[in-house]
């Protein structure tokens, strides 16, 4: 998700199809809004995320110190 806070991702199974042949992400949030901004937090938890080759849950900012808080990734 892009830009997007004030969320909760739970108790899902997110399956890529391997490896060698996947090159995303499983569960992906980011932001690149500018001016520093800091989204609500997200929560990720109780998720299987599987068969990715970058990842399976990344959450970032790409623009100064834009990203997130309260951020609370668990049990996955």
């Amino acid at each position: 998700m892009v830009d997007c806070g004030g969320v909760i991702v739970k108790d899902l199974k997110v399956a890529g199809s391997g490896v060698y042949t996947n090159s995303g992400v499983g569960i992906d949030f980011y932001t690149d809004l500018p001016g520093d901004v800091k989204l609500l937090g997200v929560t990720i938890k109780n998720n299987e995320v599987y068969g990715f080759k970058r990842g399976g849950i990344s959450v970032g900012g790409l623009r100064g110190k834009t990203g997130y808080k309260n951020l609370n990734i668990r049990y996955n």
